[in-house]
């Protein structure tokens, strides 16, 4: 057929061929393309048969592609009263195949909107009495904008002379409906339609061409679309293709009822709250398939595993309320590797717990609020924590039940033996009880169940609780008048108690300003150091007093005075003469100055509401250039040498040298140093004779910012620096510090 012509087409390459005709690519005179469907002749006893069906597709598809925009349409045809003299043909649009289209990357909502395109338009069909009886991914296409069904051969329509033989098999060889292999003629083509499609369904989901035998089960695993999507909203489509391809074709929906399925998954994967209860209750019924008692119970840990692994299945399903307050997500539930105890994998953690008892509680007019709750045993801490309390222990685990302190991990041996590579970090629980609600529930979203309260009732008290909060949401939704008015009457509670303790406060900082304002204009300075040669650096000293919203300054001739202007950024900016600053030049005696102060201003009743709102700032300021500049070598060795056993802070001081600080530090003595750099918690291994430093690159470029920061605009550095100097090299910011460093005296 390649280059002939037939009607005025030229045929150009074969598309497709099937039992009956043959598709060819073809293009009329003005070089348009199309598609040809040709049907094969033969002297055989079906082919007429064969025939007349050919001519049913036509007349179908020509008598209702006006109406229905699904179905790909037929523009031109030749049937000829004798086939075997001139051979009978169709001429299409090129609509594109499904699977040019949907593939194993396509997104879950692509494939449902196909799907929803199609059960509408096979809605349509169904209504005027249309049944296409070969539905499968091989004859769905995308056309004009939209899905479409074509290859309609074995269609079936009111007033068709039937020419299906009793007992004939008549469907597509993977989504064929089980009646329509015994005998098509005598089954309902509108069920086995609704069989085909749920099948194809599944196909677009998995990507398995062969589809599956039988009825659907999320519970047979090879079955089950979740195991090959992943993360999505499967509830409702578990219980759509499971009906659809039952055995007994009355048990099916029909073609309305699965468009609305279809059309409602888009809404509801949209709604989180209505996906998740939907989900949740789904888990439930599994559970609990045919009955529905209040109260289950559980002890074994093979079954608790399983239950708990159900809801840790679906993606953002359960939230769990730990002994302690606060909630975590599930996301795995295991048998540990010591007898009796199992495991509750979390995100960024794993609770290793030997369990007690698991309660399933449900309720029957209120769902939303069915729970597990897990009740633990009390287990002997480890002793590595000594006698704190404490509902668990983080552990790193050499091997069943053998437990060290988790620093070990950074340097990878205990008592010079290598860890294990098995060795895991876990939570050790050792008491308490989990509650494991919906992540939708109402339960969830009030901010004060947070609190531990589960852990601190028994399991009825629990029980009892979550019936009196649902009694009382069912009366809030019966009542909405009334429940407003009584959150109203609360409000106003509330905002006449504020407007008392407003008043109260107003009339107690009232009283406390006067007497703060007579103490500040009393108060008899502390003489201070006097100082005859200057430092490095001096420093200056303000007062922030927050409760007053004050700020003041310690003058030359030892005043404080209240500045306006806000802090000692006015100095660097020249709205106030430094000169007419305190200036200390050794920063150990303005941290005296400053205590001596506090004693003085805080002598008063009522002084501990200032005194948590007033504090002292030191700025520095550069006087001479700096003795030395520290380099990596010194870092180097100074970690090197460190202890890590403790806490290390590395800092810079006025002079250029390097130094660890091995405690925290109070607010003021940071303003002692060029810059606070680097801290380093105890047992990392981040520093000391065993750690191998492959962090001192960040160290180094860090604490060279702070330096050049601190010399090129004469203040202290924050860690804030780093960003004024990104980008650069090392050498560039050396150079940078060396032409700063000559801004200054010698």
């Amino acid at each position: 057929m390649i280059g002939n012509k037939i009607g005025k087409y030229k045929i150009i390459e074969l598309l497709g061929s099937g039992g009956n005709a043959n598709v060819y690519k073809a293009k009329d005179i003005e070089g348009n393309l199309f598609a040809v469907k040709v049907l094969k002749v033969g002297k055989y006893p079906a082919f007429n048969k064969k025939y007349k069906r050919f001519k049913d597709e036509v007349q179908v598809v020509k008598s209702n592609q006006t109406a229905i925009s699904g179905i790909v349409p037929i523009i031109e045809c030749f049937l000829p009263p004798d086939p075997f003299k001139n051979t009978p043909w169709y001429s299409m649009p090129i609509a594109t195949p499904l699977a040019h289209i949907i593939n194993d990357d396509s997104s879950m909502y692509d494939i449902m909107e196909c799907m929803e395109q199609l059960s509408s338009t096979l809605m349509q069909l169904h209504e005027n009495g249309i049944v296409h009886r070969d539905i499968k991914p091989n004859n769905l296409y995308y056309y004009n904008d939209k899905w479409a069904f074509g290859d309609f051969g074995l269609v079936e329509y009111p007033q068709k002379t039937d020419l299906t033989a009793k007992g004939e098999s008549v469907g597509p060889k993977y989504t064929i409906a089980p009646e329509m292999k015994r005998d098509a003629k005598n089954s309902d083509g509108k069920a086995a339609d609704i069989y085909s499609l749920a099948k194809t369904l599944w196909i677009l989901l998995t990507g398995e061409k062969a589809g599956f035998e039988g009825q659907y089960s999320d519970g047979i695993e090879k079955f089950n679309i979740s195991n090959y999507r992943g993360k999505g909203f499967f509830v409702s489509l578990h219980e759509l293709i499971e009906k659809c391809t039952s055995n007994i074709p009355s048990e099916r929906l029909d073609i309305i009822e699965f468009n609305k399925v279809i059309k409602e998954w888009f809404e509801i994967s949209q709604d989180f709250k209505r996906k998740n209860l939907l989900e949740w209750n789904y888990i439930f019924r599994k559970i609990l398939p045919h009955t529905s008692p209040e109260v289950i119970v559980w002890t074994s840990p093979d079954d608790i595993v399983h239950l708990l692994d159900l809801i840790s299945k679906i993606d953002s399903l359960n939230h769990v309320f730990v002994p302690g307050g606060g909630g975590l997500d599930l996301t795995k539930c295991t048998l540990s590797n010591e007898l009796s105890y199992i495991e509750l994998h979390f995100d960024y953690s794993i609770k290793k717990l030997m369990p007690e008892k698991l309660h399933l509680i449900t309720f029957a007019d209120a769902p939303e609020w069915n729970y597990f709750y897990l009740e633990t045993k009390e287990l002997h801490p480890t002793g590595l924590y000594g006698n704190q309390e404490r509902y668990y222990e983080p552990v790193l685990e050499l091997s069943p039940g053998v437990y060290v302190e988790p620093y070990h991990k950074y340097y990878g041996e205990v008592d010079g033996q290598p860890i294990p590579k098995d060795a895991r970090e876990i939570l050790l629980s050792l008491k308490g009880s989990f509650a494991f609600f919906a992540k939708g529930s109402t339960y969830n979203t009030i901010s004060a169940t947070y609190d531990g309260r589960h852990n601190n009732m028994t399991s009825n008290a629990f029980h009892d609780h979550i019936k009196e909060m649902i009694r009382h949401q069912q009366w809030t939704n019966e009542n909405p008048d009334k429940a407003r008015r009584i959150r109203q009457e609360k409000k106003e509670r509330e905002r006449a108690q504020r407007e008392i303790e407003r008043k109260e406060y107003e009339r107690l900082k009232k009283d406390l300003k006067s007497k703060w304002e007579e103490i500040v204009s009393s108060v008899k300075m502390p003489t201070p150091p006097q100082q005859t040669i200057p430092g490095e650096v001096y420093f200056t000293i303000e007062m922030n007093d927050q409760y007053f919203e004050n700020v003041y300054y310690v003058s030359h001739d030892n005043k404080l005075i209240i500045d306006s202007t806000g802090n000692l950024e006015r100095v660097l900016h020249g709205r106030i003469d430094a000169k007419e600053l305190l200036k200390i030049y050794d920063f150990n005696e303005c941290e005296d100055y400053i205590n001596m102060l506090n004693d003085l201003l805080f002598n008063f009743d009522g002084s501990d509401k200032i005194a948590n709102r007033l504090y002292f700032d030191v700025d520095m300021h550069r006087v001479k250039k700096p003795a030395v500049h520290f380099t990596k070598d010194e870092l180097t060795e100074l970690l090197i040498n460190a202890n890590d056993k403790i806490y290390n802070r590395v800092v810079i001081q006025t002079d250029g040298n390097l130094r660890l600080i091995t405690e925290e530090m109070d607010h003021v003595q940071p303003h002692g140093f060029v810059y606070k750099g680097w801290e380093f918690s105890a047992f990392e291994n981040s520093l000391g004779k065993k750690s191998n430093l492959h962090h001192i690159d960040d160290i180094y470029f860090d604490l060279l910012s702070g330096w050049c920061f601190h010399l090129e605009c004469n203040r202290r550095a924050s860690r804030l620096s780093n960003e004024y100097y990104m980008g650069l090299s090392e050498e560039q910011l050396l150079e940078k510090i060396r032409i700063a460093s000559e801004q200054y005296s010698k």
